[in-house]
């Protein structure tokens, strides 16, 4: 047992399969974790684009047609990079438009039961036609969480081997000493990547909060201002 213990390959592969698997678990978790949230928010922007993109033609009381709409939600999910059964559909989009017409209070009653049977007669055109095209561009996403773990899980094995051997080549310790410093070196390496990455993250969170916050304020404005067109 002293004998394994005192051989640094063995040592070194043990721990940097140890640190390795731990630094792949973690960093697959915050990823994905990471990513689905992302995933919504693009969701979120992507479904705004569309609502103001036909909102100007509501305003001037013209419905595009179904392949228009069609059109406008399938180029929007790919710029986008997001599935095209997520965002609207002509039902969604149109029962949103219907309550953003009903909570403008700068509408007459009129005026809001005009253009709410504008949009109801879009959904009622509506067929059992499916669309048979889906794409689904998030994959991408997908296969970069798992490389980025299997790198950053390959990078740690390698680390966690050659500190180990370093570290029996220079000390001339004991088998207790040399597994103390086997298991401080694996826990180090393993945490160092993982707090790298959640630091990373919190830059990263921040910097998408200060977008989100200018572009709710860019919205507001463009609201004000198609409420007084209408």
């Amino acid at each position: 047992m002293e004998e394994i213990i005192n051989n640094p390959w063995v040592t070194g592969i043990g721990g940097g399969i140890i640190s390795s698997l731990i630094v792949f678990f973690a960093t697959r978790y915050f990823f994905g974790k990471r990513e689905k949230k992302e995933y919504t928010q693009k969701i979120e922007t992507a479904n705004n684009e569309i609502l103001y993109s036909i909102r100007p033609l509501v305003i001037d009381k013209k419905i595009p047609s179904l392949n228009i709409l069609s059109s406008v939600i399938l180029a929007t999910a790919k710029k986008y990079g997001v599935k095209k059964e997520d965002l609207y559909n002509e039902y969604s989009l149109s029962n949103d438009l219907i309550n953003e017409i009903m909570a403008n209070s700068f509408l007459s009653s009129d005026q809001k039961i005009e253009f709410c049977e504008l949009l109801q007669g879009m959904t009622d055109t509506l067929k059992e036609n499916k669309d048979i095209e889906i794409i689904y561009l998030n994959k991408k996403n997908h296969y970069t969480t798992k490389y980025s773990s299997i790198v950053l899980s390959l990078m740690t094995f390698a680390m966690v081997l050659m500190s180990i051997l370093l570290t029996n080549k220079l000390t001339d310790s004991d088998s207790i000493k040399f597994l103390k410093d086997i298991l401080f070196i694996t826990s180090s390496i393993s945490i160092t990547p993982i707090l790298l990455m959640k630091l990373l993250d919190l830059i990263k969170r921040k910097k998408t909060d200060q977008e989100e916050k200018q572009n709710k304020g860019v919205t507001q404005i463009d609201n004000k201002e198609e409420k007084h067109v209408a």
